[in-house]
């Protein structure tokens, strides 16, 4: 074979993306859309996403990369914020989430998964937008975000077993989205 040959053939392969990658990738794409349409205060798929995309994405830069891209693209639509960094931390913490404990999918590990994501989000981005950091204001702090952290919950619930359970069937049913090897070690 030619040089020009084996460079030809390099660059189809790398032009290549498994189905696996594309159907995750348009779950993805369908969160953001879903971000973007009317829905309650923190009724949001990001976290799940996040979780999903850690627990789902056979690399980190695959996972950071398109939940980031997600949350840009869609803040870009909705408004660009000063808590950002510290929002999209929280969520990246939440594609580690998905990398420990749900790369399993035991039956526990979804919903305690999502558990864990939600109450992290609402501790660190609550925290930073405290102005009074005494017991009185850090609990009136609190206190006040309780009814989105709520309405959070539920979303990252339903969210995240939509994810989980939608890409659980597909896999049955298309052989070319399971991967070969275990996730885990990929990573």
């Amino acid at each position: 074979m030619s040089a020009s040959s084996l460079s030809s053939e390099a660059e189809k392969s790398a032009l290549k993306i498994e189905p696996r990658w594309w159907f995750l990738f348009a779950m993805v794409a369908i969160g953001v859309c879903s971000r973007l349409l009317p829905h309650p205060d923190n009724f949001s798929p990001i976290l799940p996403i996040a979780l999903f995309a850690g627990a789902s994405f056979t690399g980190w830069r695959s996972a950071i990369g398109v939940t980031m891209l997600t949350m840009l693209v869609s803040d870009l639509f909705i408004g660009l914020h000063w808590t950002m960094p510290i929002v999209y931390a929280s969520i990246c913490l939440n594609i580690l989430i998905g990398h420990l404990f749900v790369t399993t999918r035991q039956p526990w590990t979804i919903p305690f998964g999502a558990l864990l994501g939600s109450v992290q989000f609402f501790l660190i981005t609550n925290a930073a937008c405290l102005t009074d950091f005494s017991p009185a204001g850090v609990m009136q702090c609190y206190s006040s975000a309780l009814p989105f952290f709520k309405t959070s919950l539920i979303a990252d619930m339903l969210f995240s077993m939509v994810l989980f359970g939608v890409f659980a069937v597909a896999q049955h049913l298309v052989p070319a989205l399971r991967t070969s090897r275990s996730v885990a070690a990929t990573r």
